[in-house]
């Protein structure tokens, strides 16, 4: 059995949307925060596949906003790794270990 690029392109394109869906649920679950970097890497892959499959078939208005949402996700991914980095250097200031950092610190890493 071969698999055309129309079908590839398509299982890309359902995977992103799956992502996309799968992460606005963690977050409107509060399994993860919409400032962590999990959620902004979920968002990230999601928008790349169905920014892909909208190029695929030439969907304009959908890979202007999925690419646009590519890098809101981007940002999204170093704002929130910056918050990681300087929140765990504050804790390592502070003598703490890991696993005692500051509350905010876990929103940000989930």
């Amino acid at each position: 059995m071969e698999i055309t690029s129309d079908l590839a392109f398509a299982v890309i394109g359902w995977i992103g949307a799956v992502l996309i869906v799968v992460g606005y649920a963690l977050v409107a679950t509060r399994r993860v925060s919409s400032h962590s970097i999990a959620f902004h890497v979920i968002t990230l892959l999601g928008s790349l596949g169905l920014t892909m499959y909208a190029l695929a078939i030439t969907a304009w208005p959908n890979v202007a906003l999925n690419g646009f949402m590519l890098i809101v996700a981007a940002v999204g991914v170093v704002m929130a790794w910056r918050v990681v980095k300087r929140l765990r250097a504050a804790d390592g200031s502070r003598g703490g270990d890991a696993a005692d950092g500051p509350e905010s610190l876990h929103a940000y890493e989930s």
